[in-house]
């Protein structure tokens, strides 16, 4: 496990001179790079890093870390190896900028589908259906009210006598 405040030791060792190139380390979906120099001409090196100088941005979980050094006249070493970095993922930058946008999104979604699929009243009722079985509560209420009146309902002051 490392924590991004700490440092890990690193070594390599090639055929080829690297130098007057660029390393880049590759956590997905992020990429990170810096210059190579080496003016000594070594072909193997090693050394302590500052996680949090090369990788600025916290990424605790595990994840796979590509890291490629290419210079002049195309020479390249790439190591990769899984990682897991200490800490909450709720300390990092990514995972709040994931969760704006998953409400964002939800959000957005639920906008563009009722917009696809239409906002609005319900359509009306084509006269010929107005007064039957399929017609709307409000009509079917009336309706019984009318009929309650034909046949002689009993109104609240002739209740009990």
């Amino acid at each position: 496990m490392v924590d991004h405040d700490g440092t890990v030791y690193w070594n390599g060792s090639t055929t080829r001179i690297i130098s007057n190139g660029k390393w880049t380390v590759y956590i997905f979906p992020l990429d990170f790079s810096g210059k190579v120099t080496n003016s000594s001409g070594k072909t193997s090196d090693s050394g302590t890093r500052v996680i949090k100088h090369d990788i600025p941005v916290n990424i605790p979980g595990l994840a796979y870390v590509k890291v490629t050094i290419s210079g002049q006249g195309g020479a390249t070493c790439t190591a990769g190896a899984w990682i897991k970095f200490t800490g909450s993922p709720t300390s990092s930058p990514l995972w709040w900028v994931a969760l704006m946008l998953l409400i964002f999104g939800g959000i957005a979604g639920a906008l563009l589908l009722l917009i696809v699929f239409g906002i609005g009243a319900p359509p009306p009722i084509p006269a010929e259906e107005q007064g039957s079985i399929f017609a709307t509560t409000q009509v079917a209420a009336e309706v019984v009210v009318e009929k309650g009146d034909e046949i002689g309902a009993q109104g609240p002051s002739e209740v009990g006598e």
